[in-house]
């Protein structure tokens, strides 16, 4: 269950992530966030 919240608080700080790299559009913020994406995705499973 821990491990449930602490995915749900990775994607929403990944979204957070996200949202900023739109306005910034930097191309090594989209690579580290794909990165963390992947990994978390791993973790979920």
């Amino acid at each position: 269950m821990e491990q449930y919240c602490e995915s749900i608080n990775s994607a929403v700080i990944l979204l957070q992530i996200q949202q900023r790299e739109s306005m910034s559009s930097s191309k090594s913020t989209r690579a580290m966030t794909e990165k963390y994406a992947t990994t978390l995705k791993q973790m979920s499973i």
